[in-house]
This record gives structure tokens, sequence and C-alpha cells, in this order.
């Protein structure tokens, strides 16, 4: 029985077509089973009689260099033609590489026989400066053949060891790709929250990645990059909302954003008081025409044509302090340095107006008629506080000045209900913004060096300006 080729689709028979050489199936199990696997034999498993023609081969013969194209065949019915085009261009190359490795081995060969004694009556002949530089080309391509005749000395017996190593460098290769993505998953970024949209209301507050894309444009420009910090402008940010979202340590926000404490600190002042200096527009007295406008028709009862507006205080808890200027911090009904502020809350529920800090043992009346908020009043206006369900109507005095006087509608019952209303948006911010809890540190009451408005009063109006970004507290019938 003749010789013939084994692949589906080849007609080839020893001795019918001259040129044309037949190969066994090798025997080393990881190349037989390359080969089994090129053939594309549906439940088939060559003898050992099998043959394999060499038409199946991109150079025409095969190679037992595990490098060469043709070490596997590659060439059949299914292949596509520019698949084929591209493994012969892969072995002109071969070709071309195989010719100068000839060249140098035979450069190398003179080389050697000049140093082992071989012709030792012309190597003398030769010019010292020409030797040197012989030498030094000699031994550049002996170490550049040394590895060509390593890989085309490559048998069966050892590919099985090469496969092995290719194979725990996959393995290793895979690991670090692993890595990467868990260290990607760690570092803060702007595709971290972009990919994680559970994080963004956990780390900055805001309901959506659009919201905080919008502060990131407004305050972008005028955050710095310095080399010295390892923190994109985004992480600013990021740093800095999670500071205010989640009162975490400087030593907590340097560790998850790899910085020292001191650059966590340094990054949340900057930003913080480009975020008080960018988001004042947030905080608006709206026009009089726009307050009538969209006033609740439970205040266009109360107050007519005259606009109302809703002002409450409230207190931030400081750390204890032996200095005596904290002294008047101190309230009547804790035993501890306090703040407060004045919020000033629009019938439609936006706060209108966030005042500076006074100190705790200060009235609501004081701070009131002292921290600039009836300056958007006119005379016959009226202010309810949420503290005892008090009204006072604006009134202009004599010199000049404005006046509050008590109003008559205190007791009404559906001013009660309005005011609750109110008080669910400064409760709202507080419980949102977890640094306006607690007992703060005192060196927040401070003017940090450099600035020129309080940290406290900063993070206030900051928490009040992003608390308006987000859907309101209050439900307009």
């Amino acid at each position: 029985m003749g010789m013939f080729c084994c692949a589906s689709g080849c007609n080839n028979r020893y001795g019918k077509v001259p040129g044309v050489s037949f190969y066994r199936i090798p025997t080393n199990p990881v190349r037989r089973q390359q080969w089994v696997s090129a053939i594309k034999r549906e439940g088939w498993q060559p003898t050992r009689h099998t043959r394999l023609c060499s038409a199946h081969f991109v150079s025409g013969v095969k190679s037992d260099n595990p490098l060469a194209p043709n070490y596997i065949p590659s060439i059949f019915s299914y292949i596509s033609n520019s698949h084929k085009r591209k493994l012969e261009s892969r072995v002109d190359t071969d070709k071309q590489h195989s010719e100068t490795t000839k060249k140098k081995g035979a450069r190398i060969g003179n080389y050697r026989n000049c140093n082992t004694g071989n012709d030792a009556s012309a190597c003398k002949d030769r010019d010292s400066s020409n030797e040197k530089t012989n030498t030094a080309k000699g031994l550049g391509d002996l170490h550049a053949t040394k590895k060509s005749v390593n890989v085309s000395c490559l048998t069966d017996e050892n590919y099985v060891t090469i496969q092995q190593v290719m194979m725990k460098l996959r393995t290793l290769q895979e690991r670090c790709r692993h890595l990467e993505d868990v260290i990607q998953d760690l570092k803060l970024d702007e595709n971290v929250i972009r990919s994680n949209p559970e994080m963004l209301p956990f780390y900055t507050g805001l309901a959506s990645f659009d919201e905080l894309s919008k502060v990131y444009e407004i305050i972008s420009p005028c955050i710095t990059e310095s080399s010295t910090f390892l923190l994109s402008k985004f992480q600013k940010l990021l740093l800095t909302l999670m500071k205010l979202k989640l009162n975490l340590k400087f030593q907590d926000l340097a560790y998850r954003f790899r910085v020292s404490k001191t650059t966590a600190a340094n990054v949340f002042h900057a930003t913080l008081y480009i975020l008080y200096m960018r988001l004042s527009f947030l905080i608006v007295w709206p026009e009089r025409e726009e307050l009538l406008k969209m006033m609740p028709i439970d205040f266009q009862e109360l107050f007519k044509d005259r606009v109302a507006a809703v002002t409450d205080c409230f207190e931030l808890s400081l750390e204890r302090s032996s200095r005596k200027e904290y002294a008047q911090s101190c309230s009547n009904e804790e035993n501890h340095p306090t703040l407060k502020f004045l919020i000033g809350i629009t019938p439609q529920g936006t706060i209108s107006f966030v005042s500076k800090a006074w100190g705790g043992q200060v009235s609501d009346e004081m701070c009131t008629e002292s921290c600039g908020i009836l300056n958007n009043l006119l005379p016959g206006d009226v202010l309810v506080s949420n503290r005892g369900i008090r009204c006072a109507e604006l009134k202009a005095s004599v010199d000049g000045k404005p006046q509050l006087v008590r109003a008559s509608i205190d007791s009404s019952p559906q001013l009660f209900r309005l005011r609750m209303h109110m008080k669910n948006v400064i409760g709202h911010m507080r419980k949102k913004y977890a640094i306006l809890q607690g007992t703060l540190p005192i060196n927040l009451s401070t003017v940090k060096q450099g600035y020129n408005v309080r940290t406290l009063d900063m993070i206030v109006f900051i928490c009040a300006a992003l608390t308006n970004m987000t859907p309101g507290v209050v439900k307009l019938e």
C-alpha cells in the first residue's frame, strides 16, 4: 500500500508529486498533540504508519526549531490566504536571520583559528589596531551566535522543559495582571468612582457622577499640580469630599491615598478654600419675584405678598481648651466650647444664607440681628425661627438700622407644620456630612496661616452649598 498524506482534502501520495516529502507524526506528546490539533480531523488519532506531506509547511519542509513557523504544520484548506502570506513572510525573515548568523559564525571561526595558533603567520602580519577591533567584534558576534546556536539546536527532548517554563511564565503574567487589577481597585481615583456608582454617595454625598463632574469642572482650573504630590486634581477633590462626608482622620486619608499625613492635611485645606471661593454661587438669596413665584401655598396663605424666610441656629461642639479666648464659646447648655451658625432657608427648602461662626453664648436674636441676613429683607418681610416657633417682622428704625419685632401669627398650626419641614433641611445637611457631627478639633475654629477665612466657616458653607446640589428634602405641594 502506498504512502499518502493524512490531511483532509490532500491527495498527495509518495512518489507521485516531485519534491514532496513525507514526515512521521512526532512522538513527543506535546508536539504530537499540536500536529493533531493543526490537522483537525474529528475523532482521529495517528498511528505509527501515519504520514503528513511537506506541502502543509510554510517553507515546504518541517523544522525542529520551536521558534520557527514551520515547527508545526499550518498550511491547510481551512487556513485563509492572508494568514498564509503572514506565515510566509515570517519564514523569509527567519531565512535572512539564519544567513546573517552563518556569516557571523564564519567570522568567529576565523577569530578562533587565530587565537589557537592556526594560520599563526597570517595573524602575526595583521596590524595591531585592526587586531583589537576584530577581537572586540568577534566577542560580540560570538555572544550573539551562541544564542542562535542554542535555539537552533533544540530537540523534542528539551522542548518539554521549555514548555513547562513557558507555562510558569504565563501563570506569573496572569498573577501580575490580577495584582494590577487589585491595585487599581484599591486606588481611589476617577476611574474607580465612575465604575462603582455605589461608592459615590458614600464617599462624597453627591447623588450622581454628573454632579461630581460639575464640581470638578468648576474648581479644577484653580487646583495646582505639583511634582512633589502623587495626587491628581480629581483625587485632591475626592480627598476633601471624603473628609467632609465621613470626617476621616488625616492619617486615615493618608493611608487611603498613599501620601503622608501632612500632605493629606495640606491638600484638604487648599482644596477646601478653592471650593469655598468657587461654589459661592450656590448660596444665593433669590430675587423677590422668584420667591413669590415659587412660594408654597401654605406660605402664601400666611404671609400674602410678604416674602418669608426661615432661620435656624445650630451649634458645633469643639474639643475642650484652657485658652481664655474660647471662654465665650461655652454655651449655657454644654460645658465645652461650641460655635453657633445661623442658616437661612427659603420657603422652597433651599439654603440661601450661611452666617459666620459665633460663640456658643451668643443668643439667637443677637446672631440674627448681627449676622447680615436682615440686609436681604425689606420692611414688612417676615422671618420665621425654628427655635420656639417665633415669628418676627422687619421694621425700619429711626437711625436706619433694621429691627425685628414679634409678629402676631406665632400660634398658627400651619406655621408649626412648615417649621418642621424647614428644620429637615439642616437635619439633612448635618446627617449627610459627618464632619458636622460629634466634637471637632479646636484648630478648625482658627484661621489657618495663608488663608483669610476660618476653617470651620468654610466647612459649614461648603456643606450647605453641596446640600443645595442634591434633591430638596422639603416636599412642596
